[in-house]
């Protein structure tokens, strides 16, 4: 069992985007949940926001706008009761966010991060105002198993390997959440 320091924290990162490819499809939500591993997960302080763009015009491909249709209208009607800003805002509005927490310098804990959600970010000037530690947690290292798995497991093989058997919500807080259960099944805390 690791040693976790009290005071230790994480943050947990997700993004909803319109296609795979970063130079051509858009970044649409951002969801952050900042985790000490104490705390239960409903208590848990959360950052999420729909990310506009000039004119509303997105770019993405045809599969994920279908994925992402609910986000899409909550977009396009700006839907009371989430939260809005331009893309370009995401960098300072999300490490001030991080600073009121307490938390200079991120640890990121995410599914795939720094091999998806991380070039679509940076494409929008991710990182020049939040500060993070450049060793990003993944909960597919964590659960893949070289005798058995090919390839690291997915988030719904993560969470089916931590005793959690439910379908993936693809909103971003949701599924930020859903990594920390897994985390926290690693590190053996309650997940409440």
């Amino acid at each position: 069992m690791a040693l976790i320091r009290k005071n230790w924290k994480f943050v947990s990162i997700d993004i909803e985007t319109l296609g795979l490819d970063p130079e051509h499809c858009d970044t649409i939500e951002f969801g952050a949940v900042l985790d000490d591993l104490v705390t239960p997960l409903s208590k848990l302080p959360r950052f999420q926001t729909y990310l506009t763009k000039e004119n509303d015009r997105y770019r993405g491909e045809i599969y994920a706008m279908m994925m992402n249709a609910k986000i899409i209208e909550n977009i396009a009607l700006r839907t009371p009761g989430f939260t809005y800003m331009p893309d370009d805002c995401l960098d300072e509005s999300f490490s001030n966010w991080l600073n009121s927490h307490g938390v200079i310098q991120a640890v990121i804990v995410g599914k795939n991060f720094s091999g998806f959600d991380l070039k679509f970010l940076q494409k929008i000037g991710f990182g020049k105002s939040t500060r993070f530690h450049r060793r990003i947690l993944d909960p597919g290292s964590m659960f893949y198993n070289p005798l058995t798995d090919n390839v690291p497991p997915d988030l719904k093989e993560c969470l089916k390997r931590s005793g959690v058997n439910k379908e993936i919500t693809h909103g971003a807080v949701e599924d930020a959440i859903d990594v920390l259960r897994c985390v926290r099944y690693k590190y053996s805390t309650p997940t409440n």
